[in-house]
């Protein structure tokens, strides 16, 4: 009976451990992006998720405009915009609107027509996707089914060869 506990723990040690592994960058079945709004930085345009279209990779990234990994990342995939060209990026947060349009004002994100700025102000996508820290990165194949996340923060080039590979 002892031994039988003992290897019930053992499983569920194990079943942990790798669930934790497949996070690190958890390639996924296709799953449909999920409905989301946005209200985007003028703060009164609201997009809808529905509206994204198709035909090209889409990555969201879940942040916090004063997050040092946020910020380093954002850092990084500037440095590698061209690589990006054909992706639509989105950030979003559920962070105050002052600290966002300090965000975009320091990386000139305006300049940028593939990045969008949101609030998640229905806090839909943060219910639906559960990120539990900053950055979380989602990338979507062109018809906006989900294909990697990464739950930390990662280096861009990782971004860059997911992309490349979906």
């Amino acid at each position: 009976m002892l031994l039988n506990l003992f290897q019930q723990r053992i499983r569920m040690a194990l079943t942990v451990a790798i669930a934790l592994g497949a996070l690190s960058c958890q390639r996924t079945r296709s799953v449909p992006m999920t409905d989301f709004s946005l209200l985007l930085i003028d703060s009164t345009t609201i997009m809808s998720s529905r509206n994204i279209p198709n035909g090209e990779p889409v990555m969201i990234i879940y942040f916090s405009p004063d997050c040092d990994h946020c910020q380093q990342l954002t850092d990084s995939l500037l440095a590698n915009v061209r690589s990006f060209a054909t992706t639509r990026i989105y950030f979003i947060t559920i962070d105050p609107f002052d600290r966002l349009r300090v965000f975009n004002s320091h990386y000139h994100i305006f300049k940028y027509p593939n990045i969008v700025l949101g609030r998640d102000y229905e806090y839909s996508f943060v219910n639906e996707l559960k990120p539990t820290g900053t950055p979380w990165v989602f990338i979507y194949n062109s018809h906006k089914d989900l294909k990697a996340i990464y739950p930390s923060i990662t280096n861009v080039h990782n971004l860059i060869n997911t992309i490349k590979s979906i």
